[in-house]
């Protein structure tokens, strides 16, 4: 039989430490044993750590560890219970109010046109149609309203909003709030052109 290495010992540490290690290997694990220092100290401690969670183990009893919590069995909310509800009440409610408390007011001046387009109506298909005939083809074929003022594109997330298709393609002023590239419209007003 080979010689057994501390390689080949630590993988049966614990059924060496549990002395359940066949007959055969035993012979081998004790030679080692006589003379590895280091392997006699391991196989001490899987013993001592073996001994001491059977000990405490049986003074616990053998159902101590299985500890149940008792329920009451009442209509009313208990009080864990209650606590529960209100937690999620209060991530449900910073989840919804995250969406909203970030939203800034803004008043700008901008024409609306479609995701498609962004402002820049010149159909390759109809060089001769007008900018609300584009924006309405566009939506129709999926694209979204948009709010483009300057280098901003603003994404309409109202886009059911009064006067929205009356107000495609033209100079408008609105008024609503942003939340990063979301506009949510509360106003669109023509723009004075005698000034």
């Amino acid at each position: 039989m080979r010689a057994l290495t501390c390689w080949r010992l630590r993988r049966s540490m614990t059924r060496c430490a549990d002395d359940e290690l066949a007959v055969t290997e035993r012979g081998a694990v004790d030679r080692h044993l006589e003379t590895c220092q280091a392997c006699r100290q391991r196989v001490r401690i899987e013993r001592a750590v073996g001994q001491s969670l059977r000990d405490r183990t049986a003074r616990a009893g053998s159902t101590a560890w299985l500890a149940r919590p008792e329920f009451p069995m009442r209509g009313s909310m208990s009080g864990w219970r209650r606590a529960a509800l209100v937690a999620g009440a209060v991530v449900i409610l910073a989840f919804w109010s995250s969406h909203w408390f970030g939203a800034a007011p803004i008043e700008a001046v901008g024409v609306i046109s479609d995701s498609h387009c962004n402002g820049v109506h010149r159909p390759p298909e109809a060089p001769g149609v007008n900018p609300r005939d584009c924006i309405r083809g566009c939506i129709r074929r999926g694209a979204h309203y948009v709010f483009v003022a300057g280098d901003t594109i603003y994404t309409i997330r109202n886009p059911d909003f009064t006067d929205l298709m009356a107000s495609a393609g033209r100079t408008v002023r609105i008024s609503g709030t942003a939340q990063g590239a979301q506009l949510t419209l509360a106003h669109i007003g023509a723009m004075d052109t005698a000034r």
